[in-house]
């Protein structure tokens, strides 16, 4: 449970993950009521209702993603946040081995990113709860430290320099993509 919280995901890719039968008995259905963060929700329910939850994938992508079309639940960040506030407040307090706030860590970080504030507020506020010097201790600690830290007028700059950067590296893909 600590692990698929704090991490995100068990075989760092789901293109190729493997799971037993028996889980999905145990824990039943995918939660098609959730309109984002589904497979999450069951890997954690997994965790949570079966006995035997081994995970299991490999590192390569196996399959092709869309990205950011219109439509597609990846565009609807919202609803993403949404859905995942509610598998966080479902599962965090599951967590044995960490501390629950660590599940918040990279949630507030992509809400903040993504100019959810509201979001990101609320579960810096739950990751602040683990302490400063454990948030610190790694990338994605400090990088919600400096979103947090910030303020609003901190944060919009630091989106300002995400985009440019981003933009930047795009522009670079392309023409690089050309000249082949």
């Amino acid at each position: 449970m600590d692990r698929l919280l704090v991490e995100n995901n068990p075989p760092h890719n789901g293109s190729s993950l493997l799971i037993r039968r028996s889980c999905f008995e145990e824990a039943g259905c995918f939660d098609v009521d959730l309109p984002s963060a589904v497979d999450f929700e069951m890997w954690l329910r997994i965790a949570a209702k079966s006995t035997t939850p081994v995970f299991w994938g490999s590192r390569r992508y196996l399959v092709d993603m869309r990205l950011m079309r219109t439509g597609c639940v990846s565009s609807n960040r919202g609803a993403r946040f949404e859905s995942l506030d509610k598998v966080l407040a479902e599962y965090a307090p599951m967590m044995t081995r960490l501390h629950p706030g660590l599940a918040y860590v990279r949630p507030a970080v992509f809400a903040y990113r993504d100019g959810f504030d509201e979001f990101g507020n609320r579960w810096a506020a739950e990751a602040r709860k683990a302490g400063t010097a454990e948030l610190a201790r790694s990338r994605w600690g400090q990088a919600l430290l400096a979103w947090n830290q910030g303020g609003p007028t901190g944060r919009s700059r630091l989106r300002t320099l995400r985009n440019t950067t981003r933009s930047g590296i795009y522009k670079g893909v392309s023409h690089a993509l050309r000249i082949r």
